[in-house]
């Protein structure tokens, strides 16, 4: 009898609430991987003050420590986008093997993530200035929006699919980028080999020469494997994305 498969830990991005992420999920289940999302305290925040990247990580590390320590689950952790960040900190430590951890994280997979060291914030380590699709102070201060998400997020979906995406989107945290950013996970011995990123070339919102960049920044080598896709695979191409994590587990198991 074969093994489990592990569970695939979604972590959504910015003004993306984990429903969005349905298709996916499903697609995964086809594929017999079990699968566990997030929803970000960043994501339309009670309160915005205390929205920091420190509290997205603290919540991702609380569910793999569920899952991983209470359930006995191996996990593959899938963040798309900003979710790379509170990913990558909140994994650190909880690689199986390490530290005698009989169960644990067997892999890091991104989908146009964002790979961003412990620094001051990922405002800083992006040179200061947020995207220009970002809207400042929107809906109200201390929140983002973004501007025509159809193109930037969604640009390879029907005009229908995409209005019914940007419809479901909530306002971000500003200080979710705005603050610390923890030491993340991907620097640790465990973990290397183990490393894939899913490079998406018609993205609008982290452009492919920007990924790139991020993958170099990080200073440890990634399985790199492209999507002809906009930002948002997870939407267009959930089939596509499902199989790359299949491929990838094929090759780790």
């Amino acid at each position: 009898m074969a093994a489990p498969k592990p569970t695939i830990l979604i972590v959504p991005g910015a003004w993306h609430p984990s429903a969005l992420y349905k298709p996916l999920e499903d697609h995964l289940h086809n594929s017999e991987f079990p699968t566990s999302i997030v929803d970000l305290p960043s994501v339309n925040p009670k309160d915005p003050s205390t929205a920091t990247c420190r509290a997205d990580t603290d919540l991702v590390r609380k569910h793999l420590a569920a899952l991983i320590e209470k359930d006995g689950k191996d996990v593959i952790l899938l963040p798309h986008s900003y979710g790379g960040i509170p990913a990558g900190a909140a994994a650190r430590g909880f690689a199986k093997g390490a530290e005698g951890n009989a169960r644990g994280i067997v892999a890091l997979v991104y989908m146009t993530g964002f790979l961003v060291p412990e620094c001051q914030s990922t405002l800083v380590f992006l040179g200061g200035k947020h995207a220009p699709f970002v809207m400042e102070n929107s809906p109200v201060p201390n929140l983002l929006t973004a501007k025509d998400p159809k193109s930037v997020f969604y640009g390879d979906l029907d005009a229908s699919v995409a209005a019914e995406l940007e419809r479901a989107l909530l306002p971000h945290a500003s200080l979710a980028f705005e603050s610390p950013v923890p030491p993340p996970a991907w620097t640790e011995t465990e973990l290397q080999g183990r490393l894939a990123f899913l490079r998406c070339t018609q993205d609008q919102a982290i452009p492919v020469a920007m990924q790139d960049t991020l993958v170099e920044r990080s200073g440890v080598k990634w399985i790199m494997m492209d999507l002809g896709a906009s930002h948002s695979p997870f939407a267009s191409q959930p089939e596509v994305v499902a199989g790359k994590v299949s491929e990838l587990w094929d090759r780790w198991a």
